[in-house]
């Protein structure tokens, strides 16, 4: 018995390109058309992360190591960062967590030159290179490891996008659901499509869920929470 299971993204294109209607079983799309949906697909997988939340599979658990000069407030971690998921210095052979901050919180920060063991960090996204911004300023050489979501790659010839096998079946919908127009639908197809779309993103949060077990996950629909939840979550009196 073989546990091996994906799918390649010329597998997943037809599955796209039959649920819009436009390949037959057998057919050989023509190369226009897997064009749009490899940029469809593309787009969709470095939204994902913030559509569904952190994809922990592919959360580099290992952390990279780079280094932190004494003096200096920033250090880069020249890496596919799409985001920082915890960060921690080393001081005296121990891993110090380092809480990672905002930039409205930095600002808030009155002495920024106080030297020490960095116990806050705010991440620069958007700079080339990324990097930190430690507080206090490292008043020696040391080393930071930082665990983040790495940037989803690009899909490639006859391998399989950059997520979990449990998630392409409702990633094909999705991605359908951004080609509807593109490929001419129908006004009422293109709605199916829509709250399909609808219960895929459900199902990837659900999917994205850390769990070591395999109790199901609830998922709550977005925007429509229950008064009695706002109330709690609030200082706001009935």
């Amino acid at each position: 018995m073989s546990i091996t299971f994906t799918r390649t993204r010329e597998q997943i294109r037809n599955m796209v390109l039959g649920k819009l209607t436009v390949l037959d079983p057998g057919e050989t799309p023509s190369a226009a058309d897997s064009t749009r949906v490899y940029e469809a697909m593309d787009l969709r997988l470095k939204e994902m992360p913030y559509m569904v939340g952190m994809l922990w599979r592919t959360v580099n658990v290992v952390p990279l190591s780079f280094n932190v000069s004494a003096g200096v407030a920033t250090a880069s971690a020249t890496t596919a960062v799409l985001f920082p998921v915890a960060l921690h210095i080393v001081d005296n052979s121990q891993d110090e967590p380092v809480e990672i901050i905002t930039a409205v919180q930095y600002a808030e920060i009155f002495d920024k030159t106080e030297t020490g063991t960095p116990t806050k960090a705010m991440w620069e996204d958007g700079t080339s290179p990324q990097h930190f911004r430690f507080w206090p300023v490292p008043d020696r050489n040391t080393t930071a490891k930082l665990t983040y979501q790495a940037i989803p790659t690009d899909t490639t010839a006859s391998a399989a996008p950059d997520i979990s096998v449990a998630m392409m079946r409702a990633f094909s919908v999705i991605v359908a659901y951004d080609l509807a127009d593109d490929f001419g639908l129908p006004e009422g197809k293109i709605q199916r499509l829509k709250a399909e779309c609808k219960d895929a993103e459900k199902m990837l949060r659900k999917i994205n869920a850390p769990r070591i077990s395999y109790a199901a996950v609830a998922v709550d629909d977005w925007g429509n929470r229950n008064k009695n939840d706002f109330y709690k979550d609030t200082d706001y009196e009935r």
